[in-house]
Parts: C-alpha cells; sequence; structure tokens
C-alpha cells in the first residue's frame, strides 16, 4: 500500500525548539511515510540542515511592507505549487508565518498547525501589528485548518477559551526529548579548558539570546548571588540578536564576561561565561549545579526538558504556559506566582523584574539557599530526570503518526 505523502514546513532552521521538533518529525517519519521537508529559505540555518530531503522556497524576507506582502504571496504561489507537483496529502507547519502560508496553499491536503507557544501572552506582539495578529489573523485565519496541535494543554486551553477556534480541531501534543540520545551525548568530553569552570557551582540555561528569555533579568539576579557566592559562575549557551546587549549588561553589573565573539582570554576567572550556540549542550547540563530558565512567555521548553534530562535540578520563572505544566503537572492555569513554590519536579518562582529589587532579592535568595539544600538538590534531580520519562519521543511520534493516519482515511 501507498503511503501519503506528508510536507513539513518551518519558516527557517538553526537552533530552536520548533526547528528541533521538525528534524525529529522529519527523521522519525520517514519510516512509515514519504516525507518532504521545507523551509521559506536557509537564512540562520546549518550546513547539516540542508540535507536532500529538505528543500527551500527561496523566498527570502522583506525589508518593508510592500516586499513582505509580495513575499508573502510568493511563498503561498511556490507552496501550492510543491503540494501539487507531489501530490500532499498532509502539510504540517511549525510557527505562525509558516502556518499562514500553509493555510493559504491549501489545495486536496490536508493541514496540520503546530503551535509551539502562546499567543495570549505573545510579547513580540506589539504594536498595530501585534494587534491584527491577535484580534484577526488568529481567530480568523487558524479556522482553515484541519487540526490545530498545541504543545502544552495550558496553549489548547487559550485557544479554546480566548480564540474559540473550536474543541474538535484542537489537540495537546508534547515536544518531546529522545532519552536515548542525550544520555549517549551526555559523556561527550568538554570542550578543551572548559573543565575548570565546573570547580565551583555552576548556574547554567541554554536559550536563543531574545527578549522572550529575559537573560537581563537572569544577569541581574546573579549579580546579587555574586555578592554571597563569590565562587559561582554563570553559563550561558546560545546565541541571538541580544548579544551584544547582554554583554553590555555585564559591564554595567560589574560582571567580568566571557564571549566567543570579544577577545576574552579562554580561562576560568571570569564571572559569566556566554559559550555561544551548541549543538550538544548535555556535557555542559550534566556537570552544572543547577538550571535556570527565567523567560517571560513559553510554549512547552524542550530546554528546560533537556536540563532534568541530564539529572539537573531546575528553577523555572512561572510563566504563563510551559514551566508549570511540565513541574507542577497538576496545575495547567490561573495566576501568575507571586512566591516561590517547591514543586513535584523543580522550583516555580515568580517572573523576574529586573527594575523591581523585592522580585530581585525573592529570586537570589531562593536560588541560594536551594543551593544549600543538598538534599533537595538531589531530590530533584532524581524527580526530575523521571518527570521527563513522560515526554520520551517514542510515544509522541506514535500519537504524531496516529493523527495523519485519522486525517488521510476520513
Amino acid at each position: 500500500m501507498k503511503t501519503p505523502r506528508i510536507l513539513i514546513l518551518i519558516p527557517n532552521l538553526g537552533p530552536g525548539g520548533a526547528q528541533a521538533v521538525f528534524h525529529q518529525q522529519i527523521k522519525h517519519l520517514s519510516d512509515r511515510h514519504q516525507i518532504i521537508g521545507c523551509v521559506f529559505n536557509w537564512d540562520g540555518s546549518f550546513q547539516v540542515d540542508r540535507t536532500a530531503n529538505i528543500v527551500s522556497l527561496d523566498v527570502p524576507a522583506g525589508k518593508n511592507w510592500i516586499l513582505k506582502l509580495y513575499c508573502f504571496h510568493k511563498r503561498i504561489v511556490k507552496l501550492r505549487k510543491l503540494k501539487k507537483e507531489y501530490n500532499i496529502a498532509v502539510t504540517i507547519s511549525h510557527l505562525e508565518g509558516a502556518d499562514y502560508v500553509n493555510l493559504f496553499s491549501k489545495v486536496s491536503d490536508k493541514t496540520i498547525c503546530w503551535i509551539h507557544g502562546t499567543k495570549r501572552f505573545d510579547g513580540s506582539m506589539k504594536g498595530f501589528l501585534g494587534l491584527v495578529r491577535r484580534y484577526l489573523l488568529i481567530p480568523l485565519i487558524y479556522r482553515r485548518a484541519d487540526k490545530l496541535v498545541s504543545v502544552s494543554r495550558a496553549i489548547q486551553y487559550e485557544l479554546d477559551k480566548y480564540y474559540h477556534l473550536g474543541k474538535s480541531k484542537l489537540l495537546t501534543l508534547y515536544n518531546t526529548v529522545d532519552l536515548e540520545k542525550i544520555k549517549v551525548l551526555k559523556e561527550a568530553p568538554l570542550d578543551k579548558g572548559h573543565a575548570s569552570l565546573f570547580v565551583a557551582p555552576v548556574l547554567i540555561t541554554h536559550c536563543r539570546l531574545a527578549e522572550q528569555k529575559n537573560i537581563v533579568g537572569l544577569l541581574s539576579v546573579f549579580s546579587l548571588c555574586k555578592k554571597q557566592r563569590p565562587d559561582m559562575r554563570l553559563l550561558i549557551l546560545g546565541d541571538g540578536e541580544l548579544r551584544s546587549h547582554l554583554l553590555k549588561k555585564c559591564d554595567f553589573l560589574g560582571l567580568a564576561a566571557y564571549s566567543p565573539w570579544s577577545e576574552s582570554r579562554d580561562d576560568a576567572n571570569y564571572d559569566v561565561y556566554f559559550l555561544g550556540y551548541r549543538s550538544n549542550p548535555y556535557p555542559y547540563l550534566g556537570k552544572s549545579t543547577l538550571y535556570i530558565q527565567s523567560s517571560n512567555w513559553e510554549g512547552f521548553p524542550l530546554s528546560l526538558c533537556e536540563a532534568m534530562a541530564c539529572g539537573l535540578p531546575v528553577v523555572a520563572a512561572d510563566c504563563p504556559t510551559g514551566p508549570r505544566e511540565i513541574l507542577n503537572s497538576s496545575v495547567l492555569t490561573g495566576s501568575l506566582r507571586t512566591t516561590i513554590q517547591h514543586a513535584e519536579f523543580g522550583c516555580l518562582f515568580p517572573l523576574i523584574d529586573s527594575n523591581d529589587a523585592s522580585s530581585l532579592a525573592l529570586w537570589t535568595n531562593g536560588i541560594l539557599e536551594l543551593l544549600e539544600n543538598d538534599k533537595m538538590l538531589r531530590h530533584y534531580s532524581i524527580t526530575g530526570k523521571s518527570r521527563v520519562s513522560d515526554f520520551d519521543i517514542t510515544k509522541n511520534l506514535r500519537l504524531t503518526e496516529d493523527l495523519i493516519n485519522d486525517l488521510t482515511t476520513r
């Protein structure tokens, strides 16, 4: 029996949780289906992303409104042609820009939009365009989809309650971690000279250096922690548009910062280490003391799950969707936290407000108290590792195949 052709679409590749899911689906669904991956263009991608089963529409991002609309239309035309040429049965799109192109290029294919982040609390929805997205594009255009897959139950709840997209269209499939792969990669050697970084307590995070991740707030907290624990270090793995701003923030806070983008000495005499993007962050996670996620908003953060899979105790800001569902599975929605909660599988802290002394003090005292509590650190190392088994890749991909089969046999 001939299997249906599946097209998986994303705006661009490179680092990111949505990109990780895109690659997972291409790799694992190819065992039973004919899979074609597709990107708008190769901007920001790594050379390893350019595989034979991924094609590019070769349409750049427009630099002004006229060009943006032109490029949007061109992407729709090219994708529709691709769908017809390969007789695509199901198109899965990741991230909002790809969702719109997917839905407007619909031919006879079934369309699935994979929703990776909160829409209601997305801080990037600003100004006039933000209003258009929030109140016009999302509630109207997403109705065209055959299925809307959210990466957390809290996102599914907001799509139903606030955007009225219909319960029958909605489904939650958690982001997944490849536990066996992480187990192997964690044993890889560190870069030369980096072993000496771990002779003292190390806080670590790995993420895109973007507004969403609130690394500014994390640096403010860390500078206060350093005053009481001068031996502490902060490792930040990742890159992004705020790189220069964050290095300047370190200077402002009096934190000596190492980065591969400046003339820094590669030794253990810095307070903060920006180590850039790492295709294998797991050896660093496995040797650190405490993982910190300081995001202002999330979807279902794979980075948090990856840290837990490495046996690392975690602290996460209780942003509207994502961390609380991972660390405190019985609570999905509700008011944002104002106090620290020692949850089932990690610690939930209120959002960091860099301009609020009480917020910074709460985070500082909470982190320092946790570092002094070896029993709690061991507890969260064990329970966190147990929790991520719920997000193992095998289960999720089986459910994804069930969804595809359901849509193609209707």
